[in-house]
């Protein structure tokens, strides 16, 4: 399971309502708001597409300034993915280049 922090910069005029509305879901924990309107987000994802869909989210809510990674472990997957368990979407090049394989 990823988990991932970031810094939030938020609208100041209801950074509360706006906290609450991202803490509707329970893999958003949200820490400290600070008065210029900086909070501390953790996303505790089941997978790292979980937490892009996440963070897309997070980014599109009325008031977010801008959200910006800090940290970032995915041990879990990394491990999910070389026992061949799990094969990530993704590639490393360009969106027309074939998914990335793993031997």
């Amino acid at each position: 399971m990823p988990i991932a922090s970031f810094i939030m910069t938020l609208d100041r005029r209801d950074p509360e309502q706006l906290i609450r509305n991202c803490q509707r879901d329970p893999e958003v924990e949200v820490h400290g708001l600070n008065d210029a309107g900086l909070a501390v987000v953790v996303i505790d994802a089941a997978s790292s597409r979980r937490m892009e869909e996440l963070a897309a989210r997070l980014q599109q809510l009325d008031g977010v300034l801008s959200l910006a990674p800090v940290y970032l472990n995915a041990e879990d997957e990394i491990a999910r993915i070389e026992s061949g368990e799990f094969r990530p979407e993704f590639s490393f090049g360009r969106k027309s280049e074939k998914p990335a394989t793993f031997s």
